[in-house]
């Protein structure tokens, strides 16, 4: 079980998190060494790192920087990955959410 903040445990009926078990150890191996609490800032600052290289993308060479958005991508979608496990977020919900979100997408391009 991963090591949680408290702030994150606010119910006690969660389901159990789905992320991909392949990684599940790396995971925790880096919570272990760092905290939990360390990559949640990490993902936080991932993010802030994607958003400077799309703001470069739209000011620079676009090959260059195109390349660091991949990157920053990539940096991205393994904290997802990584604070799915920690904060033990299941995929479904994940999913539902994005769910509604693509709905809400598709109704404003119908206007």
């Amino acid at each position: 079980m991963p090591k949680q903040l408290d702030m994150f445990n606010s119910s006690n009926d969660r389901q159990e998190a789905e992320p991909v078990p392949s990684n599940n150890s790396l995971f925790q191996r880096c919570a272990d060494k760092w905290g939990v609490e360390s990559q949640v800032y990490q993902g936080a600052e991932e993010c802030i790192e994607l958003a400077l290289a799309l703001h470069h993308l739209l000011r620079a060479s676009k090959y260059k920087t195109l390349e660091k958005v991949i990157e920053e991508m990539a940096d991205v979608e393994l904290m997802i990955d990584q604070l799915k496990y920690l904060l033990e977020i299941p995929n479904a919900s994940l999913a539902a959410v994005r769910k509604k979100k693509i709905h809400k997408l598709r109704r404003l391009l119908k206007k």
